[in-house]
């Protein structure tokens, strides 16, 4: 059964340059800042690597609509001025996303828990950090993106807390 999305998100997330064995090609070009708690990982979970190539060979059971809500977040990223200025900034936010929606793809079609490892959740976590950290650099200018970053930061912490079996969590 086909379901209706976004095509600005799905092109969004299909559009990391990354080949299908999950290699991703991180540009040399571009600023980057320099972090003393985040270092940024390009590299994404098996569930996420399934979810890119089922987009890209029209796959996934998705089919791209104008009708589905526009994502702000991403409006916001791709006319801003670090999306040519810091294109592997841009890269990660893709990796973001499409992390995401492969497991909230995969929990609502599958109904089971999603199965993603400790360390695919603290890079996921780790990325973000970076990001937001990086758009800091631009003071409020990026305030929706940071935003809507820091709630799903707070999310992924969550999650991890649980997978590591923490009682403030459960």
């Amino acid at each position: 059964m086909n379901t209706s999305q976004d095509r600005t998100l799905l092109n969004f997330i299909s559009s990391i340059p990354m080949s299908y064995s999950g290699d991703i090609s991180a540009s040399n070009s571009g600023n980057y800042i320099s972090s003393k708690v985040y270092y940024p990982t390009f590299s994404v979970s098996t569930l996420a690597l399934n979810m890119f190539k089922s987009i890209n060979n029209n796959t996934s059971g998705y089919i791209s609509s104008d009708d589905v809500n526009y994502n702000t977040v991403i409006q916001e990223s791709l006319k801003s001025e670090w999306a040519k200025s810091q294109p592997n900034l841009l890269t990660l936010l893709r990796m973001v996303y499409l992390e995401s929606f492969s497991a909230i793809d995969w929990e609502t079609r599958t109904q089971r828990n999603v199965q993603v490892t400790k360390n695919d959740s603290l890079v996921l976590y780790n990325n973000i950090g970076y990001i937001i950290e990086s758009l800091e650099e631009y003071d409020d200018k990026y305030e929706v993106i940071m935003v809507s970053l820091q709630k799903l930061r707070s999310d992924i912490l969550y999650a991890h807390s649980v997978m590591r079996g923490e009682p403030s969590a459960l």
